[in-house]
């Protein structure tokens, strides 16, 4: 018996030039002052759909900032630096906001960046 693996949909080419930092989505320490608190960009590459505005994927960037703090795995995204208004959708949906704060719960070790870094990451 033959099995054929099916090939996978192509992924869309997006040109680096137009990966600005303007085309990124910012997720932020929330102790930070705003100018500093930028610890993660990344580009605008995910879509919900053919007339939806790009993004990022809620999961992707999710587990990026989980594992940015030290593997802490019990933080979630806000869309402000107090944790008052979480982000509402699902692990498969795109985040299309500018900004959004990782904050880890308050029963945990708080993670700190001992050093203001910035890791931007294109495709």
């Amino acid at each position: 018996m033959v099995t054929f693996i099916r090939d996978k949909p192509p992924i869309p080419f997006i040109p680096k030039e137009s990966l600005a930092p303007a085309d990124s989505i910012r997720f932020h320490h929330p102790a930070y002052p705003p100018r500093m608190s930028a610890f993660l960009l990344l580009s605008r590459v995910d879509a919900a759909g053919i007339e939806d505005p790009l993004g990022v994927h809620h999961g992707t960037a999710l587990l990026a900032c989980q594992l940015i703090a030290d593997n802490n795995f019990d933080g979630r995204l806000y869309t402000d630096p107090r944790g008052q208004h979480p982000v509402l959708i699902g692990l498969d949906e795109i985040l299309t906001s500018d900004n959004y704060y990782f904050i880890i719960d308050k029963d945990c070790k708080a993670f700190r960046l001992t050093v203001p870094a910035r890791i931007i990451l294109c495709c």
